[in-house]
């Protein structure tokens, strides 16, 4: 119970989030168990633990072992990506991990019914004024139009958390696209 005596939703669990995104990357159940090291059983726990949290079936199974996502499952994709890199960005800032400089390479992945989309990466806009406040405008432009491009149900767009490693940086466009796995 919260401090309003009305009970709080369940908190996700990063790991399950984790699992969940290697099997929509693997397509199959044995393939993630695999690529950890870990059994298939192991692998299909944490997934019936993250679907009872969100009272949703996130796969169907395909024939010859692979799985597909459903719709709930395709929904919850997006937002488990920019959870799990804004996650990663967090542990690597108390770590001190530098968040600008240098990009790191991206760890997105895409689905199969995601890598038949064409898909998109937005790179955080440039300040080139002298004006230091005006880097939240350029923060706030860079998130509507990636808020935007993600409604267009036809076209995959690259996590906004997954391209801030980016800011600051003078980077090339087609690497970066090439890094993030934009097409």
């Amino acid at each position: 119970m919260n401090l309003m005596g009305m009970s709080s939703p369940p908190a996700l669990d990063i790991a399950l989030l984790r699992s969940f995104l290697l099997i929509a990357d693997c397509g199959s159940f044995t393939r993630a168990a695999a690529r950890v090291g870990r059994t298939q059983s192991a692998v299909s726990l944490q997934v019936r633990r993250l679907e009872s949290l969100i009272g949703h079936r996130l796969f169907e199974r395909g024939d010859g072992g692979g799985v597909r996502l459903t719709g709930e499952g395709e929904r919850l994709l997006v937002g488990a990506r920019e959870l799990t890199a804004l996650n990663d960005d967090i542990v690597g800032s108390f770590r001190g991990e530098p968040r600008h400089g240098k990009p790191r390479p991206s760890r997105t992945s895409f689905s199969r019914a995601e890598r038949a989309k064409p898909s998109i990466a937005v790179l955080p806009f440039l300040n080139m004024s002298n004006d230091p406040e005006q880097d939240y405008f350029a923060d706030g432009m860079h998130d509507s139009l990636v808020t935007g491009l993600s409604r267009i149900k036809w076209l995959t767009v690259v996590a906004r958390h997954a391209t801030r490693s980016y800011k600051g940086a003078t980077v090339d466009a087609r690497r970066a696209g090439r890094e993030l796995g934009a097409r």
